[in-house]
């Protein structure tokens, strides 16, 4: 299938913490609701996120009490992938309010990979607040952290560069000279599973230094978007690139997510490739990368699909760094500065663009009306290949 569009990417395709009272939690006793410190006061975080500078590693979170009540200890623990207890500093004897405390600590990490989770002690006895988010420390590419890279890499000359610094609600974000001749929008027709409508004015803002995609319903109709980075050298696409993303998804099932590299002659029998892609932003369902080798390009029929899975969760696991390396016969891709893979057969050869889509997912019911929420991306580079 394909589109009239030389723009639209025409693709007719297709909690990791308990949260049981009463369980001990590698390392963490969680409070029963029999327990009299944690039947006083019920909990709910917000904001939780780390940030990763070498070694070091800084975590934030706002806690809320119901009622209010004064905890001995209020941190946010972190496990290694050994189970080992890692836990930021605690503070103590502090008074968890109705409308929110924050915290911030900040502590060394050896190289691995790891979850955090806010955690409070009333009393003597512990309780876990909502879900985790991963991090990585050590052994990551340039840009696993919070921090945009910026400058050429070797065999890589930046082209492309947005951390999303001017503020643009939703409706006016197309409009905002910060974005306007850098980003296209897809508008006005219906998305690939044909559930959902590209409606970029309802569901995409920047905001706290990141772009936005509000996905809801709204009169019935599902409300998508995808965004398209526009490269200034060439007013579009490139052959070959290396491509990073810092991203972000709360829990929406009904919907996924697809960023890719697209051709730029709308011609599917080119290729594709998907990376980080995901068929529904929900609970167990895991972040994978896929390549639609070359194929037939007088009948826009694609080669087979090929890729790699990872272990990781795309939705409610926290920030994410994914990079793919595009060059002559060559496709790698990796995931918070891991290596998943390399492909070397039906490597695409012609100008592709990369499209940055969350949509309804081609396969399942359709989303709920009751489903809403967030995907965010910090940042987006874009390089081209300079051997």
């Amino acid at each position: 299938m394909t589109s009239t569009d030389p723009q639209r990417p025409a693709r007719p395709r297709g909690r990791l913490w308990p949260r049981m009272l009463g369980t001990a939690v590698a390392g963490l006793l969680v409070a029963s609701a029999a327990d009299p410190a944690q039947a006083a006061s019920s909990f709910t975080r917000s904001g939780l996120g780390t940030t990763v500078n070498g070694s070091s590693v800084t975590a934030r979170v706002t806690l809320k009490a119901s009622p209010a009540v004064t905890a001995s200890r209020f941190t946010v623990c972190a496990r290694s992938s050994a189970g080992a207890v890692v836990d930021f500093p605690y503070q103590q004897n502090t008074r968890i309010t109705t409308t929110g405390t924050a915290y911030s600590g900040s502590r060394s990490f050896s190289a691995g990979s790891y979850v955090a989770f806010a955690c409070v002690q009333v009393g003597t006895q512990w309780s876990a607040v909502g879900d985790v988010v991963s991090f990585t420390v050590g052994g990551a590419l340039a840009g696993t952290t919070g921090t945009m890279p910026t400058g050429d890499l070797p065999g890589w000359r930046q082209v492309f560069k947005d951390d999303f610094a001017t503020s643009a609600g939703r409706g006016s974000l197309l409009s905002n000279p910060a974005y306007s001749r850098r980003w296209y929008s897809y508008s006005g027709y219906n998305d690939t599973s044909g559930r959902g409508r590209y409606n970029p004015a309802a569901v995409m803002s920047t905001t706290g230094g990141a772009l936005d995609w509000y996905v809801h319903t709204a009169g019935g109709q599902h409300n998508v978007a995808a965004m398209v980075p526009i490269n200034p050298s060439t007013g579009w696409g490139q052959r070959y690139g290396r491509y990073s993303v810092r991203f972000r998804s709360d829990q929406l099932p009904g919907y996924k997510l697809a960023f890719m590299l697209w051709p730029d002659s709308d011609n599917w029998g080119e290729g594709e490739v998907d990376f980080p892609e995901v068929g529904s932003l929900e609970q167990g369902n895991r972040i994978y990368a896929n390549l639609y080798q070359r194929g037939n390009t007088a009948t826009g029929t694609p080669g087979p699909s090929t890729g790699f899975r990872t272990t990781t969760d795309a939705a409610g696991s926290g920030w994410h760094v994914a990079t793919t390396e595009w060059s002559p016969n060559k496709l790698t891709y990796y995931l918070d500065g891991k290596a998943l893979g390399t492909l070397t057969t039906g490597v695409p050869t012609t100008s592709f663009h990369p499209v940055l889509q969350v949509e309804t997912a081609v396969g399942g019911p359709s989303p709920s009306s009751a489903v809403s929420g967030h995907v965010q991306v910090d940042w987006v580079t874009m390089y081209a290949y300079a051997p």
